[in-house]
Formats: structure tokens, sequence, C-alpha cells
């Protein structure tokens, strides 16, 4: 083996090992998987530029030689994922991040635009690009070197701006972002947040609640041990979804959920996920075993200690459980102050939905209230 490449394969394999560890370590966190794959990409991309490649290009630059600026390109993408993710993470209040995050998206464009440009021009990105990137004083570089050069550079300078906007972010810790975390919850004891004679006022708080349509039915369908290995399959994709939006689970009864979110994004997003979510255990089994209600709503409420267990109460609890009661199918039902919320918005108009208004009376509500209905 050349000793010139054993450092480079050290870096590769401690970089896919940072990866797996980063995988392993909390495989359900965007952000770490994020950072997995862009360690992992980079650990392939080291390997691939000083183990293969060369040796593809023993005998020249073959047409199909452009394959190994993918590890590369990937890896760029990945990093702007990354950023993006953590981004996200730390709060901002007041501060727009729509704009910003609009430009690592183009970031990630421009170094895709990067890897096609190489799978066009092989032997132009090694001849006048890779070959290019040190040259002697005096030297000068080709149009063919800018071609590579100016999407990787401006993807990089874009990305560098928005990850700079990161140090205008004031983290703060609320306890709403304390409560709706489920580790925290896991581990520290009711009592030891909130006294039993006392309550906490939390001014925005995003509720879920689902619960199984015609869970008595299958049951008695398929049997009690059949059904109860369904539900508990249910359960277990809920409790990942949850978490993986930030969210915690509150509490089941029977065969329904209730959660909390930091964000009516968070809800949402987790609503639409697990929408899907059951439609992908229906199809594994191919029957439509398992049929989701789900209802979302945001708003002030108490934090109290009861039973045992952190629990809450109020007027937005009550309005978020009387909601989910109003689905059926797989419709999902989501309050005005849900759907209103520009980030939710976006979700929405990620995905392609259009929410339906409509006007309902709920039960111990005085008044007509308005929900939407997200088909």
């Amino acid at each position: 083996m050349d000793p010139v490449i054993v450092p480079h394969i050290i870096t590769a394999l401690l970089a896919l090992g940072m990866a797996i560890a980063f995988l392993a370590a909390d495989r359900r966190s965007p952000t770490s998987r994020a950072l997995a794959l862009f360690l992992g990409t980079v650990g392939i991309a080291i390997a691939v530029g000083t183990m293969i490649a060369p040796r593809a290009y023993a005998d020249g630059i073959p047409a199909w030689g452009g394959v190994f600026a993918l590890p590369e390109t990937l890896a760029f993408v990945f990093a702007y994922e990354w950023l993006l993710r953590v981004r996200r993470t730390v709060p901002a209040r007041n501060l727009n991040t729509e704009g910003p995050d609009r430009l690592i998206r183009i970031a990630q464009g421009l170094a895709i635009l990067y890897g096609l440009l190489a799978l066009a021009f092989p032997e132009q990105r090694a001849a006048h690009f890779s070959g290019e990137l040190l040259l002697e004083a005096g030297e000068r570089r080709q149009w063919w070197f800018y071609l590579f050069a100016v999407p990787l550079g401006l993807s990089l300078l874009l990305s560098s701006f928005s990850g700079l906007l990161l140090l205008k972010r004031r983290p703060f810790l609320t306890a709403k972002r304390l409560l709706t975390n489920q580790t925290f919850r896991d581990l520290y004891r009711p009592d030891s947040l909130v006294d039993v004679d006392q309550r906490l006022k939390i001014t925005s708080l995003t509720f879920l609640f689902t619960d199984l349509k015609g869970s008595t039915e299958l049951y008695e369908r398929v049997g009690d041990l059949a059904a109860y290995d369904l539900v508990k399959a249910h359960f277990g994709v809920l409790n990942q979804i949850v978490a993986g939006e930030s969210g915690a689970v509150v509490k089941t009864i029977g065969d329904a959920v209730m959660a909390t979110f930091p964000a009516p994004e968070r809800g949402l997003s987790a609503a639409l996920r697990m929408r899907e979510a059951m439609r992908a255990l229906n199809a594994e089994r191919g029957r439509e075993d398992l049929t989701l209600k789900i209802g979302v709503h945001e708003g002030p409420c108490l934090a109290v200690s009861l039973n045992d267990r952190l629990d809450y109460f109020g007027q937005t609890v009550n309005i978020a459980a009387r909601v989910q009661g109003l689905a059926v199918s797989r419709s999902i039902f989501a309050t005005q102050p849900v759907v209103e919320h520009p980030a939710a918005a976006r979700v929405l108009s990620e995905t392609g939905l259009t929410p339906q208004a409509q006007q309902c009376t709920l039960r111990g509500i005085s008044d007509n209230f308005r929900v939407y209905e997200i088909p």
C-alpha cells in the first residue's frame, strides 16, 4: 500500500465510524441523520478520490468517470441539510428565518448542479478543476475550471451567509420546550417539575389527539391477540413520530393518544406522518385494519402534576379532544390557530394539501367553531 494514501484511508474510516456512531445514537433525529449522512459521504468521497478514481483514470478518463464526483456532491448536499436542521433547532424568537433557509436550499441546488456538470464533463473536471485547484505562480486557469468552481463556490458562500445568522439567534429555554421533550419527561418525575398543589401556566402549546376508528370491531374481527399486536405496533409508530417532531406523549387512553408539541407546524407534520404510517402498516398486512382519526389544536393551558404524571388542563385541551372527535375515516381536523400559523401553512403548501374550512358546534363550547379538514 502506498504510504501517501494511508492518512486518507484513516480519515475516511474515522468519518464513516463517526457517521455510524451518530446514526446509532439518535437515528430518529433528522439532525443526527443529516450529520451522519454528511460524515458518511465525506468518508466515501475520500476513499473514492484516493483509491478508486486514480486506478480508474490510469488508462484515461472514461465517459462514466463523472460518477466519482457523486460522493462529494452528496457530501455538500447533506452538509447543508445538517446546517438547515441545526438552524431550526435553535429558537429564533422574532427573527424571520424563511429567507436564510431558502438560501440553504439554493446552495443545495448549486451543489447538485456541480454534480450534474461533473457527470456531463468528466474529463474536463479531472483535468481543469481537480488538476487546477493548486497552481504555481504565474499559471492561469482555463475557463473549464470556473464552470465547476462557480456553482460550488456560490453554494459555499450562500450556506456560509445563512449559517452566520445563527449568531443572531439567542437560545432560551421555556417551559413549553422543556415539557414537550419526551426524553425529559421520561427522566424526571412530575413532582420534581410541578408540585401537586401548583399549576404552571403555558401561553401556547400544540395538542394532538388520535383515536383508532372501529377498534372494537377490530378485536371482534381478528381476535384479541392479533388486535393487540396491531394496536401495539400502532403505538410504537406514533411514539416514534411524536419524538421525531420534538413532541412528547402525555398519555394513552385505550387506543387513543394525547401528545404535545412546541409549535403548530410540528403537530401538523406529526399528524400527516401518522396518517401515512397507518397506510404503510395497512399495506403491509393487505387489509385496512388501522384507521386513525386525528385532531390538532393550539393555545394556552395549565401544566399540573396528577396521578404521578405531568398532565395538562384547560379549554385548549378540551377543544383539541373535541376536534379529534369530528374526524372520520383518515381525515385530520385542525383548528384555525394551527392552519393559519405561517410555518404550518408552509407544511401544507409543500405537501399540496388544501384545508377545507367548516363551521361546527363542539360539545361544551357555546359558540360555533371554525375548523379545517385536511383531506
